[in-house]
């Protein structure tokens, strides 16, 4: 930073002490001391990383930048990608330093072991020591990329070696009747481009799954046919990043308020009782759907029954008939406890979901298979219709 900009900012600083009440000047006073650790340069990538978190988990970003991105982008010239991972590899410095073991040197080593550790941190903890003791400071990028990229297949292997050995139900594609339901990372998901009328789910909300967005965003980009719809559930506190994501490859279209009839959670960093859930409506180009309502009154706990975070099958339902016709293609990439299949199956619609959990991914397949039994094909037309009683 060059000297006459070190000085503006600690005029503005300054300013900001003698001008504003007490708390916004002890944040602004706070915000300075975590830009002068990241303009250290960057001193330490670890402290940049922890400065960044604070600053956007605090929103201390808000009295000059209306989002993180663009406090990011405009004050530092990084885009979101290469902040969140100066966060992410912060965390992963700090897992990893252990019994006297230095963490990772840099952004590079990080990057390349954080999938491991994502997937199974005692995994990464094993392959770091391992690193550490057979190179010392001399562990390199490549060096951790060989070793990890080992274990991941190894692990895979355990994966499907243990799934292989369970008698799991199965569920068949062949009529399009019934959903198909893969378990595995939507972004391993080998679909047809432009293949799909309606893409309904409900992502996780933690500041951890920011970067997830912008992989949903381009994913739905490719798969969705020229008019489709993506329709997330999405918390607040990290909306405007959320939306910033997915606006980098789809269209705004609108906002779904589902209001929560059971219960008002509270928020508590943001002291906020939770109300009303929004549902994001994103666009690959002009959308050809019927009139829809943006204030939804069917929260339930109906969708709880599978899993923790499931939402109730009666907004799926409104959802997937407002967007798409019957014989449409629906896919969920967040399954959870399969709601959104089945939803689709009820109204005649074919579904294409995945779970990457395998214990979640079965206990999906089995509620469907058993709502399935409640369901007839419409020989017409091969899609699933109310099974009579009589």
């Amino acid at each position: 930073m060059r000297e006459d900009d070190t000085k503006a900012r600690g005029d503005i600083a300054r300013r900001l002490h003698q001008s504003v009440p007490l708390e916004q000047s002890d944040v602004s006073g706070r915000l300075v001391k975590l830009e002068e650790v990241i303009d250290r340069g960057l001193k330490t990538f670890i402290e940049v990383g922890n400065a960044l978190r604070e600053i956007r988990e605090g929103r201390l970003y808000r009295y000059e930048y209306a989002t993180f991105d663009e406090y990011c982008r405009r004050r530092w010239g990084w885009d979101r990608i290469n902040a969140h991972r100066h966060i992410e590899a912060a965390t992963v410095v700090d897992v990893l330093s252990f019994d006297n073991i230095d963490g990772p040197s840099n952004v590079a080593q990080t990057r390349e072991i954080a999938p491991l550790l994502r997937k199974d941190e005692r995994e990464a903890l094993a392959v770091w020591r391992e690193l550490r003791e057979e190179y010392g400071d001399r562990v390199t990028a490549e060096r951790i990329r060989r070793l990890v990229r080992g274990r991941m297949a190894r692990l895979r292997r355990e994966d499907e070696a243990r799934e292989a050995s369970e008698e799991k139900p199965t569920i068949s594609d062949t009529d399009g009747a019934v959903p198909n339901i893969h378990c595995s990372d939507f972004r391993d998901l080998d679909l047809e481009p432009g293949s799909v009328d309606l893409l309904l789910t409900d992502p996780p909300y933690g500041s951890e799954y920011l970067p997830l967005w912008d992989d949903l965003g381009r994913f739905a980009a490719q798969t969705l046919k020229e008019g489709g719809v993506l329709a997330a559930y999405s918390g607040q506190t990290y909306l405007p990043e959320v939306m910033g994501a997915l606006g980098e490859h789809l269209r705004y279209w609108w906002m779904i308020a589902v209001v929560h009839r059971h219960g008002k959670p509270v928020v508590w960093p943001r002291r906020a009782m939770n109300a009303w859930k929004p549902v994001l409506v994103f666009t690959k180009g002009k959308p050809e759907c019927g009139l829809f309502r943006d204030a939804m009154l069917l929260g339930s706990a109906d969708g709880k029954e599978g899993h923790p975070w499931g939402q109730p099958s009666s907004e799926a339902e409104e959802l997937v008939e407002a967007f798409t016709e019957p014989g449409d293609v629906v896919l969920d990439p967040f399954c959870g406890s399969g709601t959104v299949p089945m939803a689709a199956m009820a109204l005649g619609r074919r579904a294409i979901a995945c779970e990457l959990s395998p214990t979640v991914h079965r206990a999906a397949v089995e509620r469907i298979l058993r709502a399935g039994r409640d369901l007839s094909v419409d020989p017409a037309n091969g899609t699933p219709s109310a099974a009579s009683s009589g």
